[in-house]
Parts: C-alpha cells; sequence; structure tokens
C-alpha cells in the first residue's frame, strides 16, 4: 500500500498541476497491481475506480488513494468500462486495466501533451494509441507475438464508441488519432498456471458471447482455427523471434482458441437439448 508522502513524492516528477484528464480502471481482486495502476496516473485530476465487489484487499488499497471509487456488478467489459467513461467528469479521458502501469516517459509525455504552448497540437487530435509492451516468463516482449500492441487509451469522451464482442472491448474514435512513443507495461499472467487459467475464463466468456449470438461451432473451426492461431502468433506475428518463450505462447494462443470452439459445442448442445424438450412439452 502506498502511502501520501510518496504519492505526492512521485507528482513532483511530473509537475505540481494536475492535468484535466479523468483517469478510470475497471477491476475485482486485482490487490496485487492496483497499487502501481493507481500511482501511475497520479498525474490526472480525477481517478475513477469501478469495482466488482472485489472480496480481497483491492476496495481498501484504493480507498487509499485519491480515487473515486464505484461498486458495480459486473455486466462485462465494454459496458463496465462504457460506464467508467461516460461516469468521467472531463472530456479527455485515459483508461488502463488493473494490470497495467503508465512508464514515466509516457506520464511526462501525457503531462507536455497538455501544457498551454501545446493547447494547438491537443486540439488537432481527438484521442491516440500508446504501445502496451508484456512482462511474462521473466522477460519483455519487444521482438514479436504480443509486440507491438498499439492501444487506444486516451481519447475525448464525446468521440469515443465502446464495440466488441467479451471478453475483448474495442474503443473507436470518431476523429483523428496520434501515437504516444511512451509505453503502457502491462502484467497480465503471474505465470504459466495463471495464463492457462486466465485463457479457460475468456475462451468460456468469449463462447457465451457467441451463443448469444447465435453462432455455432463446427468441427473444421474447432480444429482448423487453433492452427491458424498459431500460425499467426508465431509466425505472422513474429512470436519466434521471443525464443522459447515464443514458441510456448504460440500453442497456448492454439488452446484458447480450441476452447473458445470446444465451449461453444457444448453450449450449443445445451441450448438445443432445452429447445427440444420445449417443443416436446408443446405437442
Amino acid at each position: 500500500m502506498t502511502s501520501a508522502v510518496s504519492i505526492e513524492a512521485s507528482l513532483q516528477v511530473v509537475g505540481d498541476t494536475l492535468i484535466p484528464v479523468s483517469a478510470f480502471v475497471v477491476c475485482r481482486n486485482e490487490e496485487k497491481h492496483i497499487a502501481q495502476c493507481l500511482e501511475s496516473l497520479n498525474f490526472c485530476d480525477e481517478i475513477l475506480v469501478v469495482d466488482s465487489f472485489s472480496t480481497d484487499t483491492t476496495p481498501e488499497i484504493c480507498k487509499s488513494h485519491n480515487v473515486t471509487f464505484i461498486q458495480r456488478s459486473w455486466p462485462g467489459y465494454r459496458e463496465q468500462k462504457e460506464f467508467a467513461a461516460n461516469s468521467a467528469k472531463n472530456e479527455w479521458v485515459f483508461f488502463l486495466d488493473a494490470d497495467e502501469r503508465l512508464t514515466e516517459d509516457l506520464k511526462m509525455e501525457i503531462v507536455d501533451l497538455f501544457k498551454p504552448e501545446n493547447s494547438e497540437i491537443l486540439n488537432n487530435y481527438d484521442g491516440f494509441y500508446v504501445c502496451r509492451v508484456m512482462y511474462f516468463l521473466g522477460k519483455w516482449w519487444r521482438k514479436g507475438g504480443w509486440y507491438p500492441d498499439n492501444v487506444i487509451r486516451l481519447f475525448k469522451k464525446s468521440k469515443t464508441s465502446w464495440l466488441g464482442i467479451d471478453p475483448h472491448e474495442v474503443v473507436t474514435v470518431d476523429g483523428k488519432l496520434g501515437k504516444l512513443n511512451g509505453e503502457i507495461e502491462h502484467f497480465s499472467y503471474d505465470n504459466l498456471p495463471d495464463q492457462v487459467s486466465k485463457l479457460s475464463s475468456h475462451a468460456l466468456t468469449r463462447a457465451r458471447a457467441d451463443s448469444l449470438l447465435g453462432k455455432k461451432a463446427s468441427i473444421t473451426r474447432m480444429f482448423v482455427n487453433p492452427i491458424l492461431r498459431f500460425l499467426k502468433f508465431y509466425f505472422v506475428k513474429k512470436g519466434f523471434l521471443e525464443g522459447f518463450p515464443g514458441l510456448v505462447v504460440a500453442i497456448l494462443e492454439a488452446y484458447y482458441t480450441f476452447l473458445k470452439y470446444v465451449y461453444l459445442w457444448e453450449l450449443n448442445r445445451e441450448k438445443d437439448r432445452v429447445q427440444n424438450e420445449y417443443r416436446c412439452k408443446q405437442t
């Protein structure tokens, strides 16, 4: 847990005046990462945390920081983030996942962007891409695979729409986009068991979303798409440049895709069973 003294000391690095940006984080049970995430946002004049009723110490950690803390049931990734963005008081919004943090270079770059002498530059854009860098298996991924991962994170609220299918929301900006040079550091997985567990959870979430959309799982997709996913990550996105970890993650990417279709197949079967039972009762 970070004290007020350390927060004030960090503020001196980026300047004495907070910039008119609303930052937000959605989370649940993120006690391991949330403090560093919030500390990296301390140059913003508003920080919103939307928590889905964490059962660990996440609420206490958040409340020890200068944030607006909201608890709200989990409706899905896109809906929760859209709610948080719409709750922001400022036109300019920045968001992080709880397992991410800004580098000092990125903080300084954003602060400089909002200085009066740079107002003309800022007014020419409606949003900015930021490169997100993954730390996993004891290394930063800067050669291939997950890199580069350019995501829209700083944007005008009035110009933004939220799309996508859980667990992957998509931010779209109706206007001109720029690119910031600083980076977001991403700590998505603690280790391989953690990655396998999260991939399984994400695959089930996506399968449920696809099932609601009426999508079907075929045997062809179940076996061909994982192979395509492996080839894309390992060769097209150059995961091989990351050495053996790149091969491991490419295989796990294929595993995720296989699970997604297996779960969808199971959900389709259950839906068909329920529908058949209903038809039988009607006859």
